[in-house]
Order: structure tokens, then sequence, then C-alpha cells
């Protein structure tokens, strides 16, 4: 990931994964994370997986990297705030200048499918239809992916075609398929420093 302060970093973890923080967390979550400049989410940090101490055992992490010189007051208020909340699982200083601040949560248990469905490239496994219209705009590419809908075909045969120089392949060869590619193709956009 290539970050830039005052610029948030759009990925998969954030148009696919983000929408559940609001719904899954307390309401006070939600009014003290709108006031943040969240610069990025991701599912990982190599940097801190890589430390022996760090531990994260059967939960589901999701890393978010806000900066704290845009609101340094609240900022400082959430850390704190965060600490004490039952999803927390561990927080610290993400770069030299002490800005930005990484989160790392345990997803919300009620859309822990939605994680998991995620990780193995499932989109349209990760919600319920209900879901979907409760989280995801209609008009959204989200939503198009979420709900398999056939107008997206051409455009991601294209991108397939492009990626892997399938010169043959047809939008019938794909009408059962997912209609974005796994976030595993690319773990440079979804986990810090790899």
């Amino acid at each position: 990931m290539v970050i830039k302060y005052r610029k948030q970093y759009e990925n998969k973890t954030s148009e696919y994964l983000s929408p559940c923080l609001k719904e899954g967390y307390s309401r006070i979550f939600e009014v003290k994370f709108k006031e943040m400049f969240v610069l990025a989410y991701g599912i990982g940090d190599k940097v801190i997986e890589e430390n022996p101490n760090f531990i994260i055992g059967n939960k589901s992490p999701i890393f978010i990297l806000i900066d704290t010189f845009a609101n340094k007051r609240k900022s400082e208020d959430l850390i704190y705030w965060i600490r004490y909340q039952d999803y927390y699982i561990y927080d610290y200083i993400a770069d030299m200048e002490g800005r930005g601040h990484m989160i790392i949560l345990d997803f919300p248990r009620k859309y822990k499918n939605a994680y998991d469905k995620f990780l193995e490239g499932k989109y349209s496994e990760m919600f319920t239809k209900e879901e979907i219209l409760k989280l995801f705009k209609e008009d959204s590419k989200e939503y198009k992916v979420l709900t398999k809908n056939k107008l997206l075909l051409p455009d991601f045969t294209n991108k397939l075609r492009k990626i892997f120089d399938l010169k043959n392949l047809s939008d019938r060869d794909l009408e059962d398929s997912e209609l974005e590619l796994p976030y595993t193709m690319n773990l440079k956009e979804e986990i810090f420093n790899s």
C-alpha cells in the first residue's frame, strides 16, 4: 500500500468489509469513528504479524490506519476508549512521525461469514440479500459484485484477458464465477508493509 496523508486508500477491504464496522459495533463506535480520518483498511500488517509476541488467536482482525493529526484530541480519545472494548485486539504507532496509528479490531461477529467468505474470494456468499441492501448502494460496483450482476461480465472478462493474456476467454466462460478477483491476487493492496 502506498499511503498518502489526507487521502483514503481504496482497496477490497475498504470496499467490501469496512461497511460492516458501523453496523457491527455499537452506536458509540459509529459516532467516535465518524470523527476519524481513516487512511486505509487492511486485513494484515507484515510488521506486527512477524512479531512473535503478537498473537491473534481465533480472532478475525481488521487493521485500520488513522491519521491522528487530522483530529488529534478526538484520535487520542478514540484510542483510549477503544482499548476497553471487547472487540479490541491491539494498537500501535505505525510511522516514524507518530501521525499514523494502527488499530486492530476483531471483525464484528455479526458479519463473521462476510469476513470468512472475503478471505476465500467468494464475494457473492458474503452477505444475505437483506444485508447487501442495508450496507451497499444499489448502483455501486460493490453491490453488483456481491449480487453477481451480469452487467459486470464484459468488463471483468476484459480485465482477465489483460491480466492473464487469455485471448479466447468469453463472457459465457464466466457466467457462474465471481465478478471480482480475490484479494490474494494483490496482497500489497490489502496487507500493510507487504
